[in-house]
Parts: C-alpha cells; sequence; structure tokens
C-alpha cells in the first residue's frame, strides 16, 4: 500500500516538473542587464514633484547618482521567475530604490 501511494505521489510530482519546465521553456526570462536597462529608461521618465523641496531633493538625488541597483534589480529577476509581465515590476522595484 505504501509503495503504491509513494510511486503515485512520485508521478505526480515527476508530471508537476515536466509541466514547470516546460512553463519555464516557454517564458522570456530577462538578464539582470535588460532589467537594468529597463529600469533605469523607466527612471528616467518618472516625474518627480518640486515642493516641497526639502523632501523631494534628497530623493531625486539619490536616484539620480545612479549605483548598481541590486534591490531593484533582483525585485524585478524574482518576478520574472513567475511572470512575464515585467512592466508589472516596475513601480514596487522603484519603490524598493527608493
Amino acid at each position: 500500500m505504501k509503495n503504491k501511494i509513494l510511486r503515485a505521489y512520485l508521478e505526480a510530482l515527476k508530471e508537476g516538473i515536466c509541466n514547470l519546465k516546460a512553463h519555464i521553456d516557454n517564458m522570456k526570462l530577462y538578464t539582470n542587464n535588460e532589467l537594468l536597462s529597463l529600469f533605469e529608461r523607466h527612471l528616467a521618465q518618472m516625474a518627480t514633484p518640486e515642493e516641497p523641496q526639502r523632501l523631494y531633493a534628497p530623493i531625486k538625488y539619490g536616484l539620480e547618482v545612479g549605483g548598481k541597483r541590486i534591490r531593484p534589480t533582483l525585485l524585478m529577476l524574482s518576478y520574472n521567475l513567475y511572470a512575464e509581465d515585467i512592466e508589472r515590476a516596475l513601480m514596487p522595484a522603484m519603490a524598493v530604490e527608493i
């Protein structure tokens, strides 16, 4: 009885892995450079308020300085493991960077 249940479980697991592999093979997976470029373009188009200047000037400066952008890139890479519509992850990536 245990062997029969175990075999059924393993068969279902194998089928699930095959389905997942087929899903991943058909997905558009972005590279970190593609995502960074997409993020930078989105950041350049984003309008930031001017007032109150004491609030927004440091945020604007921090975003303009640039850098590796590791946090937003990791967020978008993680999102891309499950979905292709990477544009949905841009605003959360912006929030993480700010």
